[in-house]
């Protein structure tokens, strides 16, 4: 939340800072746009009249100088014109310059005078211009001319000043604007900063618990794994106790009666209806002992500790083939060294709750079983062609003998994989790393 946060103030901060600069260019151009085309119309204007008075003064000039009087109208005409163009242009300005207008009363004065005077001296008779042409022109008409000339420089001047003015506001105003996007600036860098720290710590916290939590879980998996570990010697331990209990005392026990039985059957006091109930009892007793057998060498096998696997393995699928209506396959391929009892006895383990499997759930006819050293990994795989199954149905509830055959392997440093379709039947494949030596 405090980095939503964070991060949702530094958003709207550059926001503001990118919509007060885009209003404040905006400003500014509209502003100075307006006052600069303001100020260059008056220029313009200035300079229009300037121009139209010069061009009138210099027809006035010909006029008055001119020794043909049919050259003289021209003239007058085009001083008449460009007068005219100049009281326009003063007109103008005198409307869009409302803040000067003293001097341009002023001028608009003189302007009229200087007009009144030069328009009276154009309408003169040929003598009378010519003795006007010093007297008038250059003692009256010039210094009038430049009279006006210096009050349109003034005016110029203030125009420079105003537009100077106007340069210098924009300025103050870009200037302030600066610094506050500055400050702007400043202030989300800081928040930036901020939010990084905050981050970094945030982060930090968490590595520091992941890596607790992690340290505790890795101790937590590898007392599991010591535990199961034990577990498993302990129940490897026990099955072995009762396998010497079985074989060393109900065995012999058992042993010791059926040499009793045939003992007695054989006597010659006993009758022949008593003889055949000593030989019933006898077979039952046989088989009874054969049972007790199979379950001593199911809870530990002594062609395992002895031989080894693939004689333990290829001596238990017979047994099963000639004791169920299953039809086994053992198939051996590679050499097989002696293996130790921590990978020999996880297979031997996986094997047997494998064809269990097969027998009880299967429903096939026929199972194949294989041993196998494929790339330093002893292998083995069990496969029926029964029923088979969803292999994403399975829980921890209904696949106990799958997770204890993962355990068994695991901490051999092996692994489980089952492959299953419905109606095509299951392939149970264990894998287990060998041994350098």
């Amino acid at each position: 939340m405090v980095l939503l946060l964070g991060f949702c103030a530094l958003l709207l901060l550059v926001a503001a800072i990118g919509i007060y600069a885009a209003r404040t260019v905006e400003r500014l151009s509209n502003d100075e746009v307006a006052e600069v085309a303001r100020q260059s119309l008056r220029r313009n204007l200035l300079k229009q009249a300037d121009e139209s008075l010069t061009a009138a003064t210099t027809a006035v000039r010909d006029c008055l100088m001119g020794l043909d009087e049919s050259a003289a109208e021209p003239h007058r005409k085009q001083a008449r014109q460009a007068w005219q163009d100049a009281e326009n242009a003063i007109a103008k300005y005198r409307e869009a310059a409302g803040d000067h207008a003293a001097l341009t009363g002023r001028l608009t004065n003189e302007l009229t005078l200087y007009w009144a005077l030069a328009e009276t001296t154009i309408q003169l008779d040929q003598k009378s211009r010519r003795t006007a042409a010093t007297t008038v022109f250059v003692d009256q008409l010039v210094p009038l001319r430049d009279q006006f000339l210096n009050t349109l420089e003034e005016l110029q001047r203030l125009e420079w000043q105003d537009l100077r003015s106007v340069a210098e506001q924009s300025d103050a105003i870009a200037g302030k604007a600066r610094r506050r996007m500055w400050a702007g600036v400043g202030g989300a860098c800081l928040l930036a900063a901020l939010i990084v720290a905050f981050s970094f710590w945030h982060l930090k916290s968490l590595e520091t618990s992941a890596i607790s939590n992690y340290a505790e879980a890795a101790t937590a998996a590898v007392e599991l794994s010591n535990l199961s570990g034990r577990l498993f010697r302990s129940q490897e331990e026990e099955r072995k106790r009762i396998a010497r209990e079985i074989h060393d005392d109900f065995g012999q026990r058992m042993a010791t009666l059926l040499y009793e039985l045939s003992s007695l059957s054989e006597r010659k006091d006993a009758t022949q209806p008593m003889s055949a109930a000593i030989e019933g009892a006898r077979e039952r007793l046989a088989e009874l002992a054969k049972d007790i057998q199979n379950l001593s060498r199911g809870l530990h096998s002594a062609v395992l500790e002895k031989i080894g696997l693939v004689a333990a393995i290829r001596s238990d699928c017979a047994l099963i083939a000639h004791r169920t209506h299953l039809e086994v396959n053992f198939e051996s391929t590679g050499s097989y060294p002696r293996l130790p009892e921590e990978i020999a006895l996880p297979v031997y383990r996986v094997y047997q709750e494998a064809m269990q499997n097969v027998i009880k759930h299967a429903k096939a006819g026929r199972a194949d079983v294989s041993l196998s050293v494929e790339n330093a990994h002893l292998t083995l795989r069990v496969k029926d062609y029964g029923i088979g199954f969803e292999t994403s149905s399975l829980s921890s509830q209904t696949s106990l003998g799958l997770v204890t055959m993962r355990e068994r392997l695991r901490i051999a440093g092996g692994k489980l994989r089952v492959h299953s379709t419905p109606s095509r039947g299951t392939e149970i494949e264990a894998s287990v790393p060998l041994p350098d030596a």
